[in-house]
């Protein structure tokens, strides 16, 4: 059963979702390798943003967040070096 008429496609109907915003052509786009690494990079910092904040303001809580945000930074230059 049809709800609507048949009509012309949308000449922008076949191009990737871009947030609603019409990109200007001959712009570069991620590949799906490059956006899901940027993904995880923010997820990391993120994670880690809310271990920090969340730790108890004394002496063993102050070193075990300083180990963790140097492992965050390691794994933020090695996800942005390649």
């Amino acid at each position: 059963m049809k709800y609507s008429t048949e009509g012309q496609d949308h000449p922008e109907k076949y191009l990737p979702y871009s947030s609603g915003q019409g990109l200007p052509p001959g712009e570069s786009y991620f590949s799906y390798t490059t956006f899901f690494r940027i993904g995880l990079l923010f997820a990391i910092m993120h994670v880690t943003a809310l271990i920090v904040s969340t730790l108890a303001p004394n002496g063993n809580a102050n070193f075990f967040g300083l180990v963790y945000l140097i492992g965050m930074f390691i794994s933020a230059f090695a996800l942005a070096k390649n």
